[in-house]
């Protein structure tokens, strides 16, 4: 049903479980945050006040798609923040800021209402639209009188198109709501752009702000980052969001590095070695006579493929990769499944596009690479566990200036940090993302790279390892610890985060 007025929109809302009325409050909180975050000059209060609005409208979100007890209470904790920032930069910032940080505090007001009565998580989310809209009427009029202003404001352009927006998300299907863009209509960017001028927008000066400019602008185009990341932020303890920005700032960097390392796992260990870098160890797996027999089917095959006029030789990567994994991986059956896909997808790729001529050889060795893959996700559990989750975390089509980065970061990541065998897992994952090794076999390099360099960053937190590397010769731990933030933080954009 179209909405039309405040009495059907109030109607509607009566009638919405908890996770509609948050997420319609999100969505007016998040149209009008920019004049929460954008001021004549920075300050502290108005620094905080700019964090708390948007933890008070990320904990909302977060609450819609997991509604637990414990998010309940971070809502409310985000509810209460809120206000007292809003209070406490009352006479620093101008109304409108005012207005906007209200709006985000009744959205997380409707998730602290969770276990109230539908009417009351209702009229939290209602005043949650109501005080965005209030935030165009403080923001659109400085030189008459509040009750002029108001009024005038109801019927200009901006206030209503604003209001339209929000009718309009009513129009949305439920599981849709929080993975759609946020639409802003041009007369209410007008009056945002008008705000702006001469302000500092925080969200732009990077540092303690990054996470949240991707945050907000994954909320705005309907691409949210990881939810389970999300969750894991608005869980971050209250006595951190009370020191401010940089030591909130400091502790997303621990989340996310935590959350990339459960999300893009081996089935192995990251170990500091004598002078600071990091190698791998495969973690202990039983030794079987299969994968033995498996090892040498392989290297028979190979050979064989090796001897055809097909156009495979030494130099492919895939050649480089089995030949690897036959001298060095014998006892890892993590890597030997990673790396007989990552030699099948680029055989694959080169034979459909016409690189290598067909032949029954080499054909033979894609097939044996496919069900050796296989075999080692059934017979080892660790590896398919590990298999099971990289695979939902396909690439995105990103274009080849961003891919070109990520294969310098990794480059990056090896020559700085790496030794051992994770120095040539490391080398070879970049080639294959440097070259045209098809989108398969760049995802499994891009995910077991970015895996562990998550990992690395979690064990040099840990002080004892932190002096290990300061001690080391040459290798500081601020150098290191920037090269591998650097590649995560990439491999976030290119997996959503």
């Amino acid at each position: 049903m179209a909405i039309e007025n405040e009495e059907q929109f109030r109607a509607w809302l009566d009638a919405q479980p908890l996770d509609v009325c948050v997420a319609i409050a999100c969505r007016a909180a998040l149209r009008v945050l920019p004049f929460a975050t954008r001021f004549p000059e920075r300050h502290e209060t108005l620094d905080r006040l700019a964090l708390r609005t948007m933890r008070a409208i990320l904990t909302s979100r977060v609450a819609a798609m997991y509604p637990t007890p414990e998010v309940w209470v971070a809502g409310a904790f985000a509810h209460s923040s809120a206000i007292a920032a809003a209070s406490k930069a009352s006479s620093l910032a101008h109304s409108s800021t005012i207005a906007a940080a209200s709006a985000a505090a009744s959205a997380a007001r409707a998730t602290a209402a969770a276990r109230a009565t539908a009417a009351a998580r209702a009229t939290a989310a209602a005043c949650a639209t109501e005080a965005a809209l209030s935030t165009l009427a403080a923001a659109q009029a400085t030189d008459a009188t509040a009750a002029a202003r108001a009024a005038a404001a109801t019927s200009n352009a901006a206030f209503s198109s604003a209001r339209a927006a929000i009718y309009a998300d009513a129009d949305l299907r439920p599981e849709t709501l929080m993975s759609s863009a946020v639409s802003v209509p041009d007369a209410l960017r007008q009056v945002i752009a008008k705000a702006s001028d001469r302000m500092v927008d925080v969200l732009a000066s990077g540092g303690a702000w990054r996470f949240w400019a991707k945050w907000y602008a994954g909320a705005m185009a309907g691409e949210p980052l990881p939810w389970g990341l999300q969750k894991a932020v608005a869980l971050i303890p209250e006595d951190i969001w009370d020191a401010g920005p940089e030591a909130v700032a400091e502790e997303v960097a621990r989340v996310e590095d935590e959350f990339w390392a459960q999300a893009l796992p081996q089935a192995e260990t990251l170990v500091v070695v004598a002078d600071g870098r990091f190698d791998v160890r495969p973690d202990p797996t039983p030794d079987d006579q299969r994968t033995e027999k498996m090892l040498g089917q392989v290297e028979f095959a190979l050979d064989l493929a090796l001897r055809t006029n097909s156009g495979f030789n030494e130099m492919c990567v895939a050649f480089k990769y089995l030949r690897y994994t036959l001298d060095d991986c014998r006892d890892d059956p993590n890597a030997m499944e990673q790396h007989f896909r990552q030699a099948r997808d680029i055989l694959r790729r080169k034979l459909r596009e016409g690189e290598y001529d067909p032949d029954d050889a080499l054909s033979a060795l894609v097939d044996g690479l496919d069900q050796h893959a296989l075999q080692l996700r059934g017979s080892h559990p660790e590896v398919g566990a590990a298999y099971e989750i990289r695979v939902k975390q396909r690439l995105r089509e990103v274009d080849d200036a961003t891919m070109k980065l990520v294969a310098g970061g990794m480059r990056a990541f090896q020559r700085d940090r790496t030794a051992g065998r994770l120095y040539e897992d490391t080398g070879l994952d970049a080639e294959t993302v440097e070259q045209d090794s098809g989108i398969e076999a760049k995802a499994t390099a891009i995910q077991r790279t970015g895996g562990r360099a998550a990992q690395a960053n979690i064990i040099e937190r840990a002080s004892q390892t932190a002096k290990d590397i300061d001690a080391s010769g040459g290798y500081k731990a601020a150098r290191i610890g920037t090269t591998g933030s650097t590649l995560v933080e990439m491999l976030k954009s290119v997996f959503g985060g």
